[in-house]
């Protein structure tokens, strides 16, 4: 039964944290894409040069923006990758450890190591 809880333990946490993550970055691609919906609205329009110039200075901004949670995004997405590795050993680790416990045990109880083994899922 410890078994089963560590390996719940050991993936558990970061598959809220992508969950999290994933869900932000969706939202930042919404928004750009909301924030960038207007073009077709003025270029439907005739606009004054002063007006134009206001198109554009807003246009900039929210490219801006966007670039700015485009690297947010690949900062996390990064830092999100690392936290999967260190997860997928730390993984790795305890299914080592869990094994050697089944292979401790079949030494006292000759004829469990594959009952062991099972209950672990693999």
């Amino acid at each position: 039964m410890n078994s089963v809880t560590a390996r719940q333990l050991v993936s558990s946490g970061l598959s809220q944290s992508v969950g999290m993550h994933l869900a932000i970055a969706l939202f930042v691609v919404v928004a750009a894409f909301m924030m960038l919906a207007p073009a077709s609205t003025y270029a439907q329009q005739e606009l004054s040069v002063e007006e134009l110039e206001a198109y554009i200075a807003k246009q900039k901004e929210a490219l801006e923006a966007v670039r700015a949670n485009r690297d947010e995004t690949e900062k996390k997405a990064t830092e999100i990758q690392e936290a999967l590795a260190e997860q997928e050993a730390r993984r790795l680790e305890v299914e080592a450890e869990l094994e050697a416990l089944c292979m401790e045990r079949e030494e006292i109880d000759p004829g469990t190591f594959d009952e062991c083994i099972a209950s672990l899922g693999k």
